[in-house]
């Protein structure tokens, strides 16, 4: 009885098309199997259609979505689009690889490196600045020599500077740095060695013809020396140097403070190493694109 019930009701609804053009056929059926109205947005926004985890039983209704499933399909697919994003980003910009130079230079190297800022602060009685001509001044000079020749010196004269760290706070105030750039190369053993000397000058105002001290603005020898043996002398370096964190160049301030000793004159020698930061290619072509770039510049 279902039999015959399913087919005569298929043939009337073919007999009410008979007799209707091809087109209005057609497009009543389609009518018939697109839903329209609100209950057709909700259709097509709805996110158990991406259900990936959807279970199908071997029954016969369809199988079964939730949203549940949705949103864990969705939270998956993110997953898997930010670990192919991030692989993708270490491949294009690789993480630089610091590694430093414990040998101060090569051997006989020709193109000189310029000296980072520095300058002397002066503090009396260990705590307060002090800079007084007639009292002492800071020298700064440019060495040059070769293969433990005789050094021949050129002036770079003085100025007043400050050095901040790297919050821009001031750390030392009232110092006094180089009036121009110096240059170091190599050691005292190569063809050219290039080295900055720094010095505290006392004041003095010269003799006359006699070997009698001449009268002049600069303080007596027993209070510049008084002033001097109870002061410290700080050296501020603002060194560039590159962390592992970071892909720029960093300054950290380096300070190296002495003391004086009554009736002795120290001599200190301060080497400067170079640390050389390469970028290791992680896509094969990378190697090729940073020395095209090397070569343009």
């Amino acid at each position: 009885m279902k039999k015959f019930g399913a087919g005569k009701k298929n043939a009337e609804d073919k007999a009410a098309l008979i007799g209707k053009p091809e087109e209005e056929a057609s497009g009543s059926t389609t009518a018939a199997k697109k839903p329209r109205g609100i209950k057709g947005l909700i259709a097509m926004i709805d996110l158990r259609v991406c259900d990936v985890f959807g279970y199908a039983p071997t029954y016969t209704f369809p199988g079964f979505r939730s949203n549940f499933g949705g949103w864990s399909s969705v939270l998956l697919l993110l997953a898997v689009f930010l670990r192919v994003t991030t692989t993708f980003s270490d491949y294009v910009s690789a993480e630089p690889v610091v590694s430093e130079n414990r040998i101060m230079f090569e051997r006989d190297l020709e193109t000189p490196f310029t000296l980072p800022k520095m300058g002397l602060v002066f503090k009396k009685t260990g705590w307060k600045p002090f800079y007084d001509p007639t009292y002492f001044r800071f020298r700064f000079q440019q060495g040059d020599s070769g293969r433990a020749a005789n050094s021949t010196y050129e002036e770079l004269e003085d100025q007043p500077c400050s050095f901040v760290d790297s919050y821009g706070r001031i750390i030392e105030d009232e110092a006094r740095c180089p009036g121009k750039d110096g240059v170091i190369l190599g050691n005292f053993f190569d063809a050219s060695f290039r080295f900055v000397h720094i010095s505290i000058l006392r004041c003095h105002n010269g003799t006359d013809d006699d070997g009698r001290a001449k009268p002049g603005p600069c303080r007596p020898a027993e209070e510049i020396d008084e002033l001097i043996w109870s002061g410290t002398v700080t050296l501020a370096v603002m060194q560039r140097d590159l962390e592992l964190a970071s892909s720029a160049p960093t300054t950290k301030l380096l300070l190296l403070k002495k003391q004086f000793i009554s009736h002795v004159h120290p001599t200190y020698d301060i080497m400067f190493t170079v640390r050389f930061v390469t970028t290791t290619p992680r896509a094969y072509a990378a190697q090729f694109a940073a020395q095209f770039r090397h070569a343009v510049r």
